[in-house]
């Protein structure tokens, strides 16, 4: 594998999820579930620890599928990975659901890489009317199960982030989504990523006014949670990421990094709040 500073590690834990979003880019429905072996996530872990610096910090994203679903190999994992290397970051996306199972729940929150800040969770919602495509595989909505998600966070005072998706759906009213989410759930930062191919021409004219409004309302303080492009607190004191490697086996295909930079504005004034 090729030597890369500052890469992000995407480690597909499963192919099975628990919604059946419309949208989902993995067709999950599609394919024969795939479950990576414990076996397989520690030489995933070789793998990329033995290949960045020894200095640098180690970035793992615990992806899906939806990752809570093995949450028991995502422990291991990433308990021996912090044994070959504690300079090492791990971040979970998830849809969330879990957390209304209250056993996963509370043991979830005993773990000790989130109790010590090396785990962060990002949890997708894109917002109330921009979330209708997230669905249960029987069709129902999964937008009230993550609004209590969130109040169920927010009442045991624990640290999360909004991972929030502009789209075609949304596009019209994401600045005031993203406002009262950050003033009802407070969730610790927005990491906003855009669906570039859902929008048209007009639609990429309202992008672009509503970031300069975000910014505006960062700036007089009507916002006062920090809204980051997708990738750009994964890492080590907000350093950018030069590359993006997917393991969904032992080996990594490099990509591009996805990172739009639309808010390298707001850099000055993030709080680092899990270092």
């Amino acid at each position: 594998m090729e030597d890369l500073e500052a890469r992000t590690n995407v480690v597909y834990f499963t192919s099975v999820c628990n919604l059946g979003c419309t949208y989902c880019y993995e067709e999950l429905d599609t394919v024969k579930p795939k479950n990576l072996t414990i076996e397989q996530l520690y030489k995933i872990a070789d793998n990329a620890i033995d290949n960045e610096p020894k200095d640098d910090q180690t970035l793992f994203v615990l992806f899906g599928g939806e990752a809570t679903l093995r949450w028991d190999e995502a422990e291991k994992f990433m308990d021996y990975a912090f044994k070959k290397k504690t300079n090492v970051q791990f971040n979970l996306i998830t849809n969330g659901i879990r957390f209304l199972e209250e056993e996963f729940f509370k043991n979830f929150f005993k773990n000790k890489h989130y109790n010590t800040g090396r785990l962060t969770i990002d949890i997708s919602f894109d917002g109330i009317k921009g979330n209708v495509d997230r669905i249960y595989k029987d069709g129902r909505s999964s937008t009230n199960d993550v609004v209590m998600v969130f109040s169920k966070l927010n009442a045991f005072n624990l640290k999360w982030r909004l991972r929030y998706t502009i789209h075609s759906n949304n596009i019209d009213g994401f600045v005031d989504d993203i406002q009262k989410l950050c003033e009802h759930f407070n969730p610790d930062r927005v990491i906003s990523g855009v669906a570039q191919e859902t929008l048209n021409e007009e639609q990429v004219r309202v992008l672009n006014q509503g970031y300069e409004k975000l910014k505006f309302l960062w700036n007089t303080n009507k916002i006062t949670t920090p809204v980051c492009s997708l990738f750009c607190d994964t890492c080590d004191g907000c350093t950018p990421r030069d590359s993006i490697a997917d393991f969904i086996g032992t080996e990594a295909d490099i990509h591009p990094n996805l990172t739009d930079g639309k808010f390298d504005k707001f850099e000055s004034k993030i709080k680092i709040n899990y270092k």
